[in-house]
C-alpha cells in the first residue's frame, strides 16, 4: 500500500532539512507582515478613539454594534491588547530569516502567532467584560443620581 504523497511544506518539515524560501518565505512574510500592521492600526486608531463602528475593522460583536457609546468604551480597552497582538505578530517572523531549517523557523513563529492571537482572544473578552460592567456602573449611577433632588440636596424621601 503507497502513501500519498504530502505537499513538500510537510516533508520539510518532517525531515527537518529545507527551509522555507522563495516565493513561499515571500508570501508568509507578506501575510504576517499586513495582519501584524492591520493590528497594529486598529490599536492606534482605537487608542485615539478614531476607530469609528463598521463592519470591517474592529470587535463586532452584539454589544459593540448596539451603540457607538458601546463600540467606543470596548475599544478604548481593547487598543493595547490590538497593539500587542501586532506586535507578536510582527516578531513571528524574525525566526523565517534567522534559520535554515523549516521546523525551527516554523515552530517559534506558530508559537509567537498563536501567542499573538490568544493575547487577542483573551484580551477582547476581558474589554467587553469590562465594558459591560463599566456601563451598569454609569447607568446605575446615573439613576441614582435621577432620583436626587438637586435643589434639596438629597435623594427622595428627603
Amino acid at each position: 500500500m503507497k502513501l500519498p504523497d504530502l505537499p513538500w511544506a510537510v516533508t520539510a518539515v518532517a525531515a527537518g532539512q529545507e527551509a522555507i524560501r522563495g516565493g513561499s518565505l515571500a508570501w508568509l512574510t507578506f501575510v504576517i507582515a499586513a495582519s501584524a500592521v492591520a493590528l497594529v492600526v486598529c490599536g492606534v486608531l482605537s487608542a485615539r478613539r478614531t476607530l469609528h463602528p463598521n463592519l470591517i475593522a474592529g470587535i463586532r460583536t452584539a454589544f459593540t454594534m448596539d451603540s457607538a457609546r458601546n463600540w467606543y468604551a470596548v475599544h478604548d480597552r481593547a487598543a493595547p491588547v490590538f497593539t500587542g497582538s501586532g506586535l507578536f505578530y510582527a516578531l513571528s517572523i524574525v525566526p523565517l530569516f534567522l534559520f535554515d531549517n523549516a521546523g525551527a523557523q516554523a515552530l517559534p513563529m506558530l508559537a509567537l502567532v498563536l501567542l499573538g492571537t490568544g493575547v487577542m482572544v483573551v484580551g477582547t473578552v476581558r474589554a467587553q467584560r469590562a465594558a459591560k460592567h463599566a456601563r451598569a456602573e454609569e447607568d446605575a449611577r446615573g439613576d441614582a443620581l435621577a432620583d436626587e433632588d438637586p435643589y434639596e440636596g438629597g435623594g427622595r424621601g428627603r
